[in-house]
């Protein structure tokens, strides 16, 4: 993976403090380093005890673009965090099932973000769409609270929750309550 060409300062935090990049350590809600392969609730600091979802979304003959993610209570999509250096990919657990010549292919299904939509999509595929850098916040208490941000290797844009029970987005620079994220362990 390239590192990307653009120079930015570090994200803003509501209290106007600047976080630098950094390797952090991500932890669950409860301040446990997280594990590869263990499956998490990503709940949102904006809405809380909304966590991310997936739902079917438009139509059209590509499998690959009709589920994107949301907020709801119930329903909701465990992921799996595949690890690299400051990225990480999210795995759902949707998956795409092709028919090769008789031979049934499945393909996991990862949040990124769309080349032409700001909403955050399943996908098999995606190359740096799918990576996302973890990125802490400087302010004490979202520290404390295990928050992170999740800011798209691709668009350099935060994923966010715009509204309650709504449609996820990456298309914010900074970070806000809305970007903030937190990984409930499903036990």
């Amino acid at each position: 993976m390239q590192e990307h060409k653009k120079i930015f300062p570090g994200p803003r935090c509501e209290n106007g403090g600047i976080s630098e990049r950094k390797l952090i350590t991500l932890r669950d809600a409860n301040g446990n380093p997280v594990v590869a392969k263990k499956r998490y609730y990503m709940e949102s600091h904006a809405f809380p005890q909304q966590k991310v979802a997936t739902e079917y979304w438009g139509g059209g003959s590509d499998a690959i673009h009709r589920y994107w993610a949301m907020l709801q209570f119930n329903s909701c999509e465990p992921i799996r965090f595949e690890k690299s250096g400051d990225h990480v990919k999210m795995l759902t657990d949707r998956t795409l099932y092709l028919d090769s010549g008789g031979i049934e292919i499945e393909f996991p299904l990862y949040l990124a973000t769309d080349e032409d939509d700001p909403g955050v999509k399943c996908t098999s595929h995606g190359g740096d769409r799918t990576w996302w850098i973890i990125t802490e916040p400087t302010d004490p208490d979202l520290v404390a609270g295990n928050y992170y941000a999740f800011r798209n290797y691709s668009s350099y844009r935060f994923m966010r929750a715009v509204d309650s029970l709504g449609w996820l987005y990456v298309d914010k620079t900074d970070m806000d309550s809305k970007t903030m994220w937190r990984l409930i362990p499903i036990e």
